[in-house]
């Protein structure tokens, strides 16, 4: 059995005080206790060192052989210098990990590292699991893992690797504030899993500004109900059924290009057996379909409240969207069933380009088993070869209610727009229109829509169909004047400033410090000014006590002036801040003045650095007391300068 690195924590409270940065390459020295950007550490006994609130940083290519097994609260992995790796290798028949896992994470962030060439079945960027609170996992990199090297090899049902897999599988908590964005995803052999996956007991996540391409499977699944969802620790109690479902989530502004499975249909975006799920601004090209909103499990088992909005799917292999179970996926209990959802402004074009006949292959909207949903405000532009609106033969769509869409076809037939089963009779469409939409752009996926065009000012007319602030696919404001167009583009858009969409944001105070040395370096005694700015990211105000820490390096002298507004370049705000120096080993400063949301408070000082006749470099870390002015993310409270200094 292989070694796994871990760090187990033993106390239950660290103070940030003792918040340290460790630094880690590959050619790292190990017993070298305080690292630097030039005297780094190994990654294991870099990672060893860290406590709760520290900073792990990496730079190179770190070949892994066991997964980096992460235990620690409030903790940041990142990158410096050059930029960091962690590879694994591609033999294929080996079996895989995750480079990184995260157990029980809370206010733990994954940053700026790339994930590469790490293939073996269940092989893995980073899988997180248990429960936790604020885990955010930004800007990476994914690229070459696979469960095999060959994607066009069919796997098993136990066969798989994904990107990124975040399963809450335990009964005492959820994982909440969920966050994965910007990072990038290309060439996983997926298998029969997905590149993004969250499963089970996730309660509140975001999935947004990623970009997916060349994948053997499903883009971004959000899942549920599976009985194979349990704690990975002793006794292995299975998931309470009524926790099972990753819930109350936004997927937002991704793009998601060439996910195709050569097993069965690979959608862009998945919900699988999830509810409360906002699917808004997506691109979904070249997929085997564009979004399906299922639930696989049978026994009565439902996906609910799933809203899809302003989103393109285009040129998919096969339908722009499945909305339903398969009665084929029940069990003696009943089948299962997608309930209560809304599909709304979005673009279909051209999609079923393998088309095939009397398969849903061409049905470019495929119904199955379903209650209760709305499709509304959807321009279809379909191939000449292509069905619209098709009710599966042997599902029961119950209540389904169309309405303000828009079909089209180049060689303008108004065959088989919609077509009901011997089980399921599909009404509606009263205001539904047929005619060219007048797209400005499609070839390079922007779909604007021309104000002469059908689309324009053609949505339902009742103001409370959409919500006020909604955006529209490029994020300009969704309704102009009083009527919003079809599709996922609205015309003349771009004339207003776009509002934030607040429709699924609950704000709270964030805030984040960056700190500024000038100069730079320093040459023998030198002069310097100092400067910490505080901003707020979170949309609201502060409130309470915000406390700031520097550690004191004997080296650097100063006398902090409270009455300045300015320090060479920089407007500060120093009344506001009261500075503490009785402390031993940090300075700190305080302040109860609120900060507005999207504002910021700068101190600063002017000081005098003292090589003292030798040359280096000094790192100064700014860190913000987690729980400062309000806030509830701990993950973005720290800054690192650094100075180097010379004797002469």
């Amino acid at each position: 059995m292989k070694n796994i690195l871990s760090f187990v924590i033993l106390c239950c409270f660290a103070s940030v005080l003792h918040a340290t940065t460790h630094y880690a390459a590959p050619d790292g020295t190990a017993d070298f206790i305080v690292s630097s950007p030039t005297n780094p550490m190994t990654l294991e006994f870099a990672y060893f060192s860290c406590a709760p609130g520290d900073s792990l940083l990496l730079e190179g290519s770190f070949i892994r052989e066991e997964e980096l097994y992460v235990t620690l609260t409030d903790f940041y992995i990142g990158e410096y210098g050059a930029g960091a790796s962690l590879e694994g290798d591609y033999d294929n028949t080996t079996e895989g990990f995750p480079l990184i896992t995260l157990r029980y994470p809370t206010n733990v962030t994954v940053e700026n590292l790339t994930f590469s060439n790490h293939f073996g079945n269940y092989a893995r960027g980073i899988l997180v699991w248990g429960s936790g609170d604020n885990v955010n996992i930004k800007d990476n990199v994914f690229t070459n893992i696979g469960w095999n090297t060959d994607p066009a090899e069919i796997a098993d049902f136990s066969e798989g690797s994904n990107a990124i897999l975040v399963v809450g599988n335990v009964n005492t908590g959820s994982l909440t504030d969920v966050n994965i964005t910007g990072n990038a995803v290309t060439n996983i052999v997926l298998g029969r899993s997905e590149a993004i996956t969250l499963i089970g007991n996730v309660d509140g996540f975001l999935v947004a500004d990623n970009y997916l391409s060349d994948l053997s499977n499903i883009g971004i699944d959000a899942a549920g109900h599976f009985s194979w969802v349990a704690d990975y620790d002793p006794p292995f109690d299975p998931l309470d059924p009524v926790l099972n479902q990753a819930r109350n989530g936004i997927v937002r502004n991704n793009t998601v290009i060439n996910a195709v499975s050569p097993i069965a249909t690979s959608a862009g975006l998945y919900c699988d057996g999830c509810r409360d799920v906002l699917f808004e601004r997506n691109v979904v090209k070249g997929c085997g379909a564009g979004i399906s909103i299922g639930c696989e499990v049978g026994g009565n088992k439902t996906a609910s409240h799933v809203t899809v909005i302003n989103n393109i799917f285009k040129e998919n292999l096969e339908s722009g969207m499945f909305l339903g179970s398969l009665t084929s996926e029940g069990s003696a209990n009943g089948p299962s069933s997608v309930d209560d959802c809304v599909v709304r402004n979005n673009t279909f074009y051209n999609n079923c380009q393998t088309d095939g006949a009397d398969t849903f292959n061409d049905y470019e909207i495929f119904l199955q088993n379903s209650n209760n949903n709305i499709f509304k405000n959807n321009i279809l532009y379909m191939l000449n070869t292509a069905r619209g609106i098709v009710a599966a033969g042997t599902s029961e769509v119950v209540n389904f209610e169309m309405d303000y869409n828009l079909f089209y076809r180049p060689d303008q037939s108004e065959l088989d727009l919609v077509i009901s089963s011997a089980t399921s009779t599909l009404e509606g469409n009263v205001h539904s229109q047929y005619g060219d939409p007048g797209f400005a752009g499609e070839t390079s996926d922007l779909f604007d829509i021309s104000i002469s065009g059908r689309a324009a000012n053609a949505g339902d007319p009742d103001p409370a169909c959409i919500p006020a602030g909604e955006l529209d696919r490029d994020g300009g404001v969704r309704v102009q004047g009083s009527i919003a167009d079809i599709g996922a583009q609205e015309s003349a858009s771009t004339q207003e400033a776009p509002i934030p969409n607040t429709e699924f944001a609950i704000f709270t105070a964030d805030l984040t410090c960056i700190s500024t040395i000038i100069p730079s370096n320093a040459n023998g005694i030198t002069n310097s000014v100092m400067t910490v700015k505080i901003q707020e990211l979170g949309n609201a105000n502060t409130e309470g006590i915000i406390t700031v820490i520097i550690p004191k390096d004997d080296r650097l002298t100063f006398s902090y002036d409270a009455t300045l507004s300015a320090i060479g370049p920089f407007a500060v705000n120093n009344e506001d801040w009261v500075y503490d120096g009785s402390n031993g080993s940090f300075h700190i400063w305080t302040s109860d003045v609120e900060i507005e949301e999207i504002s910021s408070s700068t101190f600063g000082f002017e000081a005098v650095y003292d090589p003292q006749n030798a040359s280096g470099i000094v790192s100064f870390t700014s860190t913000i007391f987690t729980g400062s002015g309000g806030e509830e993310n701990g993950a973005n409270n720290i800054d690192v300068e650094t100075l180097l200094y010379f004797s002469n």
